[in-house]
């Protein structure tokens, strides 16, 4: 099993609880959305990532689906506090420096 960083050469950055996302102000929200576009969606519960498309769920982070930000928050809105969602930034810090050199 390959991690996300191998296969595309970024990082995970920060995590999100989707619940507590909803409590935000939308200028907030907004700000996050500029600053980390694209996410991955995990999941608690099952302590696994969404699949592309939402079709199911994986441990790999390379088999993950991203995601653009706000297309992840309204996707999760709906998922029950039990499942305890985070969207995980994706850091492309690794891909910039290589594109510098």
């Amino acid at each position: 099993m390959s991690s996300i960083n191998e296969r595309f050469g970024i990082s995970l950055g920060e995590r999100y609880d989707i619940h507590k996302l909803k409590t935000y102000k939308h200028s907030t929200l907004l700000r996050l959305a500029k600053k980390s576009p694209e996410v991955l969606i995990w999941n608690n519960r099952y302590e696994a990532y969404w699949r592309p498309n939402g079709c199911g769920y994986t441990k790999d982070s390379a088999q993950a689906g991203i995601f653009g930000f706000t297309a992840a928050y309204a996707a999760t809105m709906h998922v029950d506090k039990t499942h305890r969602i985070e969207l995980v930034t994706i850091n492309f810090a690794t891909e910039k420096k290589e594109e510098q050199k």
